[in-house]
């Protein structure tokens, strides 16, 4: 219990080592040149060993998953757009073009994101109807939480 504690005192297991005093700041009634004659005036922290190529390797995955959150906003876009987009993203490979989404890498769908603007090649019908029927129940859970 902190309430209880009368006094607090640093017991070196060694003698410390020889660390410059840091300097005490004018703001605090001391001038420049006075040392910081606190208890932890000489503390030297213990740093240990860093690995380089690991810190190299979290660095670039975490720049990856910026630039993918990056990716996955549209430029231009209205509110429902990016709604939309991240509705299908989340069972669907969904990527922007402009002001479209470009899902599965066949089916593009246009402003205003409704399934008459879905359009895909020939080769790519299996695709285009799973991505319409997608789109219809995102678009009905939307319309459904607006209301709410």
């Amino acid at each position: 219990m902190i309430n209880f504690i009368k006094e607090i005192s640093v017991v070196p297991s060694s003698p410390p080592p020889q660390v410059p005093a840091l300097a005490q700041p004018a703001s605090n009634g001391g001038d420049a040149e006075t040392p910081n004659a606190g208890p932890f005036a000489t503390t030297v922290p213990i740093v240990g060993f860093i690995q380089v190529e690991r810190l190299q390797t979290r660095e670039a995955q975490t720049l990856k998953e910026a630039t993918q959150q990056l990716a996955r906003i549209g430029v231009g876009v209205t509110t429902e757009g990016q709604d939309i987009f991240d509705a299908l993203s989340k069972t669907l490979p969904c990527r922007w073009h402009k002001e479209s989404i470009i899902v599965l890498d066949d089916v593009l769908i246009s402003p205003p994101y409704e399934i008459e603007n879905c359009q895909a090649n020939s080769s790519s019908v299996a695709s285009l109807v799973q991505v319409k029927k997608v789109l219809e129940g995102e678009k009905r859970r939307l319309a459904s939480a607006r209301k709410q």
